[in-house]
């Protein structure tokens, strides 16, 4: 999570407007990715026990 928001408010601070746009897009394909590969880690973990 710290990492969104990091790359949030580096966003902000750029103000560069192509990447206004494309950040609610990122933000969602970051935060997808962040759950499955979550998910993913904590199948493979209890798949090692």
């Amino acid at each position: 999570m710290e990492v969104l928001i990091l790359t949030t408010s580096h966003f902000k601070s750029s103000g560069h407007n192509h990447l206004q746009d494309i950040r609610p897009y990122l933000l969602m394909s970051l935060r997808s990715v962040f759950l499955k590969s979550k998910e993913y880690l904590k199948y493979s973990i209890f798949n090692r026990k």
